[in-house]
């Protein structure tokens, strides 16, 4: 009876740490973090998209559509200091939420703070750097 009970524990124990070693496995895999995406423009054709969009690094296409994003943003108040900056220059938006991994983020998170503290000129250009280098890895 006790050799029934020490395997019993012993499978039970070493079900346990390979169940923990597991869970550390996925949950590092599937941490994500929400970014927002300013979406200017939804166009059927890629010379419609072009004539709107000032560069074509801000078209993408998803296989029926091209659609114009101007910016990207990783915190709240980027996301505010954007949507005061569409306002005040009379553009149309529509923002997109996205899940990316913790590394995305965080650099997309450096950008963010930059906007933060930006005028608009600068607010142009760093959304265009932004979407130059890690376009294709969010949309």
């Amino acid at each position: 009876m006790k050799k029934i009970i020490k395997f019993i524990f012993l499978a039970v124990l070493i079900g346990l740490i390979i169940s923990c070693y597991y869970y550390q496995k996925i949950e590092s895999e599937f941490a994500v973090k929400v970014i927002s995406i300013f979406q200017t423009g939804v166009y059927s054709s890629y010379e419609e998209a072009s004539n709107f969009s000032n560069s074509k690094n801000k078209i993408f296409y998803d296989g029926n559509l091209y659609h114009v994003y101007d910016s990207v943003v990783a915190s709240n108040d980027a996301k505010e200091k954007m949507i005061k900056y569409y306002k005040n220059n009379n553009i149309e938006y529509f923002v997109k939420e996205k899940y990316v991994s913790l590394n995305l983020y965080d650099d997309i998170l450096k950008y963010s703070k930059l906007i933060e503290l930006s005028d608009n000129k600068s607010i142009e250009l760093i959304n265009k750097v932004m979407l130059e280098k890690y376009g294709d890895d969010i949309i």
